[in-house]
């Protein structure tokens, strides 16, 4: 926010172009948009880039909220889960999944076994997985970045849970993909594709 205030207040720029992440945007964007700067393609998919609407906003990606709404579907529809879960993270990028994940549960009748939140610094996922197996849960909906899709979806597999897992665009980071603990897939939904990181391909068929 200090950097940004500087560019407004000293720099007098006209733009703000690729700003990066949720909670930097949603901080900064009210007194941007009040001194007439416009906000163009930032790094996030947040609603809020482009909700409500205003003529300074510009934003390129679907939002994580719809993200998950489109995924859910597409995968419920390929492996005929009806019972789902969701792992995500106590931030405003977490809180936007969770909300995208209780609509597509209410919009596609699925039953929600077990909603779970860890901090952006968790590192021990083995407590969450356990209680993500025993819950019944049929189809893993992640509210994840890199790291902690990393650990969640390694300890997963290596606790020799193999329920699909689906994430938002996120999930076609390369850092995931390419990461040694990742094997046997998992689906990330974006603003134009589905991609997998079952052998690092990308499937193009859009889930949204």
């Amino acid at each position: 926010v200090k950097a940004a205030n500087k560019l407004l207040n000293r720099d007098r720029v006209f733009v703000m172009l690729g700003n990066i992440g949720t909670p930097a945007n949603n901080a900064i964007m009210p007194r941007q948009l009040r001194m007439g700067v416009a906000n163009l393609f930032p790094v996030t998919a947040a609603v809020s880039m482009y909700e409500p609407l205003h003529p300074l906003k510009f934003s390129y990606f679907v939002s994580y909220r719809d993200q998950v709404r489109g995924g859910l579907r597409y995968m419920t529809e390929q492996t005929g889960a009806r019972k789902v879960c969701l792992q995500t993270q106590a931030t405003d990028y977490g809180q936007e999944v969770e909300i995208g994940y209780e609509m597509a549960v209410e919009e596609l009748g699925l039953e929600s076994v077990y909603l779970g939140r860890h901090k952006v610094t968790e590192t021990d996922f083995v407590g969450t997985v356990t209680s993500l197996k025993n819950s019944g849960c049929e189809l893993l909906v992640t509210g994840t970045i890199v790291k902690d899709t990393i650990l969640l979806y390694s300890t997963a597999r290596k606790a020799g849970w193999d329920v699909p897992i689906v994430g938002n665009m996120v999930v076609m980071n390369p850092l995931i993909a390419e990461a040694p603990r990742i094997s046997g897939g998992a689906t990330g939904t974006g603003a134009t594709s589905s991609a997998s990181t079952r052998n690092r391909t990308c499937n193009r068929k859009s889930a949204t």
